[in-house]
């Protein structure tokens, strides 16, 4: 933890669930970094989502 602060931010709630699903989705075509995969998709379950299939 930095700062006192869990993984994920207090900003991650901010964005909808469809931002959420799509910020995933670009990321992994991207290939961006693994951990910030792991926090998007912690929030996806968290919210009870399901990532579309692609």
């Amino acid at each position: 933890m930095e700062n006192g602060r869990k993984r994920g931010g207090a900003s991650m709630h901010l964005l909808s669930d469809e931002a959420l699903l799509d910020a995933y989705v670009k990321a992994t075509h991207l290939g961006l970094e693994q951990e910030f995969i792991a926090l998007l998709m912690e929030e996806i379950n968290k919210r009870d989502l399901h990532v579309p299939p692609h």
